[in-house]
């Protein structure tokens, strides 16, 4: 981690650093409430609020920030989440088309949506671009993404992966729905 790295070399941390490096650790383990969320986090957390880090204030920025148009699109983005017929597996698929949308809000990391559904497992999110699809995973513990993801070329965490598959949206999409079954079938 960059923190550990600039802790380590004894450089200076100002308020400035302080804020970003927290705004790091907080998105990161997603507001402390992923398996990451470690006491060295908390601990680095609280580092960073003594040296000026305002938790309040870059929470604000981070949720409390949007603007009217965003929170609507979203609101539609949102009625698209799918889900397998166990509940076990959910998603959301954004097209070329609502990739474009300007209202689209930015910064949105949208794999979180179908991520906190009751009873889902692994939350994936289909990003359509032309001859491609960006493919974000998301794990609650029971499913290694990072395995499915390099299945196709990606890579990443037991909890969090991704990979850039060649290929149409509809074939991508069903192609890494079954391995997500697969692998939910194999324990």
């Amino acid at each position: 981690m960059v923190a550990d790295l600039l802790v380590a070399a004894a450089l200076p941390l100002t308020p400035e650093v302080a804020v970003n490096l927290f705004t790091a650790v907080a998105t990161d383990t997603g507001s402390f409430r992923y398996s990451n969320a470690t006491p060295k986090a908390f601990r680095l957390a609280a580092h960073l609020v003594e040296l000026g880090a305002d938790p309040a204030a870059i929470a604000g920025e981070l949720y409390e920030s949007r603007d009217l148009a965003g929170l609507r699109r979203l609101g539609e983005l949102l009625g698209r989440i799918a889900v397998n017929p166990a509940g076990t597996v959910a998603w959301l698929v954004l097209d070329r088309e609502a990739l474009a949308d300007p209202d689209l809000p930015g910064g949105e990391d949208f794999v979180t949506y179908p991520r906190s559904l009751r009873g889902v497992k692994v939350a994936l999110l289909f990003r359509e671009f032309e001859g491609e699809v960006k493919v974000s995973l998301r794990a609650k513990g029971e499913v290694d993404v990072a395995r499915i993801a390099a299945r196709f070329g990606g890579g990443g965490h037991p909890n969090a992966a991704g990979c850039v598959v060649p290929g149409g949206l509809d074939a991508v999409k069903a192609r890494l729905l079954q391995a997500v079954e697969e692998a939910l079938a194999a324990g």
